[in-house]
């Protein structure tokens, strides 16, 4: 997808070191933007759930243009194209009529496809405001008419988005965990979000879930095996989970899961 590659490199979405990467949270620091603990907490995501929103609206703060956010993503940037393509192939978006996007970050996905959907349109949700600021900016830049931004945790308003309305509904790394902490407490935790999510998924509606990139090959097949189970157990059917290598050229290869499923 050569539009897409170059919608990655418009939009400063280029493979990193993290040493480069490194240097410039450190320059974040040095002016302010944000604190050591969040710039640590940013880049390692090593927080507690209850802290995480403070961390990614420190990611909203920019540096040449471009957030934190998309920084310390752009070290797995391949990862990123490669989630991108997947649910734009699988999720067939050019024929859906309403899509669900949860945990839309800066909106790099929802605007590439506003640009590609016919006579559909993208919903996209996201609990940091900072962030959704940063997407309503990209909007713009983009003419990314058809995508709507809307500042929602999905765990607490989901009661805002109407029952049976989407077709399809994608999250990319918004529910992944490492499968070393992901007991029984996380498997009920996805059996509650997936539940919700289903219901408003309209008869035929498609979900697809890509987990952040892991580099230990045992602990993603783990993982993808609880999010397979979670989506089973919330109704969803035909779950299908999988697994693909992708290199980043200063991580190595890294392991990128993908779930999806049908309701019936």
């Amino acid at each position: 997808m050569k539009d897409l590659r170059k919608y990655f490199v418009a939009e400063g979405m280029v493979p990193r070191s993290v040493f480069e990467v490194f240097g410039i949270f450190n320059k974040g620091v040095e002016t302010g933007r944000i604190t050591h603990e969040q710039a640590k907490g940013i880049l390692n995501e090593g927080y507690a759930a209850e802290e995480s929103p403070k961390f990614y609206d420190a990611s909203a703060a920019t540096y040449k243009g471009i957030s934190l956010f998309d920084y310390g993503k752009s070290i797995c940037a391949n990862s990123a194209f490669w989630a991108t393509k997947k649910v734009y192939e699988l999720g067939d978006i050019r024929n859906r009529r309403n899509i669900l996007d949860v945990g839309c970050g800066t909106g790099l996905e929802a605007v590439f496809f506003a640009g590609k959907i016919n006579g559909s349109t993208i919903t996209a949700l996201d609990r940091s405001k900072p962030l959704i600021k940063l997407a309503k900016v990209r909007k713009k830049k983009n003419k990314a008419k058809k995508v709507k931004f809307v500042v929602a945790d999905f765990n607490e308003e989901h009661r805002m988005l109407p029952e049976g309305n989407f077709d399809l509904v994608y999250s990319i790394a918004g529910f992944g965990k490492d499968g070393r902490v992901a007991g029984h407490a996380y498997t009920q935790e996805l059996i509650g979000d997936f539940s919700r999510i289903q219901r408003y998924l309209s008869p035929g509606g498609k979900i697809i879930l890509i987990g952040p990139p892991m580099e230990d090959k045992e602990e993603t097949l783990r993982t993808t095996a609880i999010m397979c189970q979670a989506l089973d157990l919330a109704g969803v059917n035909e779950v299908h989970g999988e697994i693909e290598d992708v290199e980043e050229p200063d991580l190595g290869m890294r392991n990128n899961l993908l779930v999806t499923g049908i309701k019936r």
